[in-house]
């Protein structure tokens, strides 16, 4: 191991130590909003999310103290955050795409605060599902943990999983569907479009697409590709409140310099819309691309979803975008995320 890595080993080690021993220690004369699983790794879409959580809820929410508590110190802070939890207090989650079978932990991470806070408000942002099926163990295991709870409020990002949530848990749990929360961010290219980036997965939602490969091969020819991600594997950061905007906003960047971008992953086709960046859209293997697509960007003309599309239609598409380059407007309606904004206003 090179001393970059023992360094940034060591930075991790103490960073971890630090959030499993934090202190809560909100301000008693307020009521409070305990958003439990803010993120502590380099995937920016699941950064994007909190950002735009803590924006949504500042915006709407002022008069209540917002409390964060990020992913590794959940467990350790229940106790603690139980204490001092009273009837008033909001329990909320983070959101994303990991409530089902891919990501288990992060069901069961949800699931020991459920539990904790039972007879709290407990609202979880919107989500995508990937259950195998209706008798998944981990699903019959969530679906009996929520079955206990007296208030909790779920919200679907797409159509699919809003349609298997209401099929399949407890008929006592509020289901609404409302868009990705990153979609309520805006954020305006001040940049010259010089790029063409690709942000491409490479773990086990990738769905592998010999079209994606030789579009890429196609386009290098001509033009220099820049191959970037939405999720860094190596810890470089600390992730705190003041420096997660920061990452974000840098990650954002890369989309606001493109003249185009190539993602197969969701956040790679929110980040695209969001910044008003030309996208050549492919899906990943549960389909949440296409479902999130299929709900809310449909009408964004610059966002491009391949689907059936032949491949000559596809480059084609590209090279009309390098042809005329520019950057589009992006407004998503406030309106959309109504039912969220209510579920708050206890």
């Amino acid at each position: 191991m090179s001393l970059e890595s023992k360094t940034k080993h060591l930075i991790y080690n103490v960073h971890e130590f630090l959030l499993k021993h934090k202190k809560i220690e909100p301000n008693t004369n307020k009521n409070r909003l305990f958003l439990f699983g803010i993120p502590q790794f380099l995937n920016y879409g699941d950064l994007a999310i909190a950002v735009a959580e803590i924006k949504f809820l500042n915006r709407y929410f002022p008069e209540r103290e917002l409390v964060l508590i990020p992913e590794p110190s959940v467990e350790n802070v229940l106790i603690q955050v139980k204490r001092i939890c009273n009837d008033s207090d909001i329990i909320t989650f983070h959101g994303g795409g990991n409530m089902g079978d891919v990501w288990p932990e992060q069901d069961r991470l949800r699931e020991k605060v459920f539990l904790t806070f039972n007879s709290n408000r407990i609202i979880c942002f919107p989500q995508s599902t990937n259950y195998t099926s209706n008798k998944s163990k981990s699903l019959l295991r969530a679906s009996k943990v929520m079955k206990t709870l007296s208030d909790l409020w779920l919200f679907a990002r797409d159509r699919a999983s809003y349609n298997f949530m209401v099929e399949n848990l407890p008929k006592n749990v509020h289901i609404k569907l409302v868009p990705d929360i990153v979609l309520s961010l805006k954020a305006t290219s001040k940049y010259n479009r010089t790029n063409v980036t690709t942000f491409m997965r490479n773990d086990k939602e990738k769905e592998y697409n010999e079209t994606a490969v030789r579009l890429i091969t196609d386009i290098s020819e001509n033009s220099t590709i820049i191959n970037s991600d939405t999720e860094e594997m190596y810890w470089k950061h600390l992730i705190t409140e003041k420096s997660l905007p920061k990452l974000v906003d840098a990650k954002l960047k890369e989309f606001q310099t493109s003249k185009v971008i190539i993602t197969d992953r969701l956040h790679g086709m929110v980040f695209a819309a969001i910044t008003g960046t030309p996208a050549i859209v492919f899906d990943n293997n549960n389909h949440k691309v296409r479902n999130l697509y299929e709900e809310w960007l449909t009408s964004y003309e610059y966002i491009n979803f391949v689907g059936d599309q032949k491949e000559e239609t596809i480059k084609e598409k590209v090279s009309s975008i390098l042809d005329d380059v520019k950057g589009y407007t992006y407004s998503m309606d406030e309106n959309l995320f109504s039912s969220l904004r209510d579920a708050f206003a206890k």
